[in-house]
């Protein structure tokens, strides 16, 4: 790795499975690079946060034959009619 900051030092780094000598610029370049991607998802964080939740919420509703959601009902039968939105019509996950 090449490096003007760093003159080319050996470090002694303890892990679980001994000593290991790693190059300073090596250590210096994981700090920083592990600050830099801590400040990163702070900021992905806060736009996320500001974000509108857009999921449709699914009320279930018991019929005779089976359970539909009456708001995806109401919307595809509004634009396709009723033959096709009975068809179309959300179903819960069965467990």
């Amino acid at each position: 790795m090449l490096n003007t900051k760093h003159v080319p030092e050996m470090v002694t780094i303890r892990k679980r499975t001994g000593d290991i000598l790693k190059p300073k610029t090596v250590i210096e370049y994981n700090k920083h690079k592990a600050y830099i991607d801590i400040t990163g998802l702070t900021k992905h964080d806060t736009l996320a946060t500001n974000e509108q939740n857009s999921e449709n919420n699914h009320i279930l509703v018991d019929t005779e034959n089976r359970r539909s959601c009456s708001s995806c009902y109401e919307q595809i039968s509004k634009v396709s009619g009723r033959k096709i939105a009975k068809n179309k019509t959300r179903l819960p996950k069965q467990s």
